[in-house]
């Protein structure tokens, strides 16, 4: 057994559910590893009754950084779980020191032509353009690969996810399930480990909480939930 678990080593105080999955103290620094120690630094916040449903402004915080076409988003209240993921990846790659200027770079960030140091994926608003982002870069993992809406097989379907990699889900919405994988709507969050049911935890923004809309949280979901595995590694 590993002398400390992911969550402990990246939060200590922050209890981890998966605690049969883990990493030693002396882990090799890694984007996956300071990825997952700033999302468990997340860990409580959630929207609040508020006109904005925002936790003192923390969730705008990760919006602020969204990019498309080149151009930051003016974002309101809207899902935020890919926006959580994306400000985790590229302030880990900040904290990692492949660059200075960590909203400058995601300006300008490219799959076609990523440049050493960068992470696989942009500072996105939505799971789909985290999936398409992937899917250039070929970190894009597809579990189901013969479903009928995902024909074509990519990446490798029997992978097991590492620790900080990125789960990929769909979303219910109106009562029919959406599929990023497609350009729907979805889900997304961090590999943090498999608990003694072999469920996953999925460490997350926007996820079920009893008191609000959605919080930053650790949620046990069943492997078959997943429809893709989001590789998680810098270029070198």
């Amino acid at each position: 057994m590993p002398d400390d678990t992911v969550c402990r080593a990246a939060q200590p105080g922050v209890d981890c559910p998966m605690g049969s999955v883990g990493v030693s103290q002396g882990a090799v620094f890694s984007l996956r590893h300071e990825a997952i120690r700033l999302a468990y630094a997340e860990v409580g916040v959630r929207e609040d009754a508020g006109p904005n449903r925002d936790h003192a402004g923390r969730i705008e915080v990760y919006r602020a950084g969204c990019v498309r076409d080149g151009k930051r988003l003016a974002l309101g209240p809207s899902p935020w779980c890919a926006a959580l993921v994306s400000w985790c990846v590229w302030e880990a790659c900040l904290a990692l020191g492949a660059w200075a200027s960590l909203r400058d770079q995601a300006l300008t960030w490219s799959p076609h032509m990523r440049l050493s140091g960068e992470p696989p994926i942009g500072y996105r608003a939505s799971v789909a353009e985290l999936v398409a982002d992937a899917r250039a870069t070929r970190t894009l993992h597809v579990r189901y690969p013969g479903m009928a809406d995902w024909p074509v097989s990519f990446g490798d379907p029997e992978r097991v996810p590492e620790l900080g990699d990125i789960l990929v889900f769909g979303r219910e919405v109106n009562g029919h399930m959406r599929n990023p994988l497609i350009g729907g709507e979805g889900h997304c969050g961090f590999y943090v480990g498999t608990d003694e049911a072999s469920l996953w935890g999925c460490l997350g923004g926007n996820q079920a909480d009893a008191t609000s809309g959605g919080a930053v949280s650790v949620e046990a979901r069943s492997p078959s939930d997943v429809l893709a595995v989001i590789e998680l590694t810098i270029r070198p």
